[in-house]
């Protein structure tokens, strides 16, 4: 029952973050000619020039269990908001200077813990957070919620164009192993106009995890780390559990 796992889960519902429509007057770029690793780095680039994005996601965890999302971030530095939801419950999280935090409800620790509705594990976690936010340090190599291709865009296939939300658009394919799973994401990219990324869906090759995200423009996101007597590190919230457990 650690807080790393849903600290990547995090990173890989929110961050999912983001999605537009193309914009502009210009004459329209048909992006359905460019070449998948050229056209993912354009898309990123597009992306970079927003100011705020907000997102909306929704979709299954590993056991079915339905999930959603509802953030924004401020691209220039990265920094993003939200609330997770898993079920009936949810949890804040923050991520400021690429340090994570969440602060979830006692029965929302025990459902991403993989124990919904169990008391004594909400209590169990209860106890060690204090309602507080736990914070979570990035790990070397670890990219930004907001790094869309996970800052690599030298492994990416192109699929043929389709449609998503009505939309056409060039799918980008990236794949990964995490936890010894498949872990594919797809990126969908206005197909005329600017590459901006209108959509993505995360899913687990031959599981129940998925997570389809629309990315809109926002005016506004404020994203500020919480104050220092609202947090927890996560070694010592660890260790709380662990000890309340008898490890």
């Amino acid at each position: 029952m650690r807080t790393r796992r849903f600290a990547a889960a995090v990173s890989v519902t929110v961050l999912a973050l983001v999605g537009l429509t193309a914009c502009g007057d210009d004459e329209e770029q048909d992006n359905t000619k460019t070449e998948a690793k050229a056209l993912a780095d354009q898309a990123v680039a597009a992306m970079d020039k927003i100011e705020f994005l907000s997102n909306k996601g929704s979709g299954t965890d590993e056991n079915g269990n339905p999930i959603g999302i509802d953030a924004c971030a401020v691209m220039k530095t990265k920094d993003v908001k939200g609330t997770l939801k898993l079920g009936d419950e949810s949890a804040e999280m923050l991520e400021v200077g690429r340090v994570r935090y969440i602060k979830a409800t006692p029965l929302g620790w025990a459902q991403f813990a993989g124990r919904p509705g169990d008391a004594r594990v909400a209590d169990l976690f209860e106890q060690a957070s204090e309602g507080k936010f736990v914070k979570s340090e990035p790990e070397p190599g670890d990219a930004a919620t907001v790094d869309f291709f996970d800052g690599k865009t030298d492994n990416v296939t192109k699929g043929a164009v389709t449609t998503f939300q009505g939309k056409d658009v060039v799918p980008l394919v990236q794949e990964r192993d995490e936890d010894g799973d498949k872990v594919k994401k797809t990126y969908y990219i206005a197909a005329k106009g600017e590459p901006v990324i209108v959509g993505q869906v995360e899913e687990t090759v031959g599981g129940k995890e998925r997570e389809e995200t629309v990315f809109t423009k926002t005016d506004k996101c404020e994203v500020s780390a919480p104050p220092a007597d609202q947090v927890i590190e996560e070694a010592e919230f660890n260790k709380r559990v662990d000890e309340a457990q008898g490890n």
